[in-house]
């Protein structure tokens, strides 16, 4: 059954990545989307834990960079890192449905915007669009406004575990 659920969350990472990639990719606000991907990939985490996370962002990030021009690895290093720290909130807190969304999409999304931007050093990629632009920023900001809706539609569908802490 659990493996049926992650397989399930692959499936729909894929499909939200490909729909995100072709037909939503001019929809937005002033040039800026929120990441769905990122979105999905925490709320996901924290529902089936590290391990399993690493594996849905690595996938998901691999997937992401196929389609895109992404340099290949790039997202499914961010998705893999993102998705162990955040799967490490499973059993652990309380998920209600407005204020731990958003600060785990606040938290989220910084870490994404730290993580490209070290990853802009290391390997001196050079892009149009700094990691701590405004563009990042009002990104953020549209990631958390979207969470709660995104946790509803989880809980609502059953796709998320309707027991959530288990631990301190």
């Amino acid at each position: 059954m659990r493996t049926r659920k992650s397989f399930l969350y692959a499936i729909i990472l894929l499909v939200v990545i490909f729909i995100d990639t072709t037909f939503f990719k001019n929809v937005g606000w002033a040039g800026v989307r929120p990441d769905f991907v990122l979105v999905l990939l925490v709320f996901m985490a924290h529902s089936t834990g590290s391990f399993k996370a690493i594996l849905l962002g690595f996938i998901a990030g691999l997937f992401l960079d196929a389609l895109t021009l992404a340099p290949f690895g790039y997202f499914g290093l961010i998705y893999s890192v993102t998705g162990y720290l955040f799967g490490k909130s499973k059993g652990k807190v309380f998920l209600d449905p407005l204020f731990f969304p958003l600060l785990l999409l606040f938290f989220a999304s910084l870490f994404k915007m730290v993580l490209s931007a070290l990853l802009d050093v290391v390997f001196l990629a050079s892009s149009e669009v700094s990691s701590f632009s405004a563009v990042s920023w009002l990104e953020l900001v549209m990631n958390m406004i979207l969470s709660p809706f995104v946790f509803g539609i989880l809980k609502v569908t059953g796709l998320m575990n309707g027991k959530q802490r288990e631990g301190f």
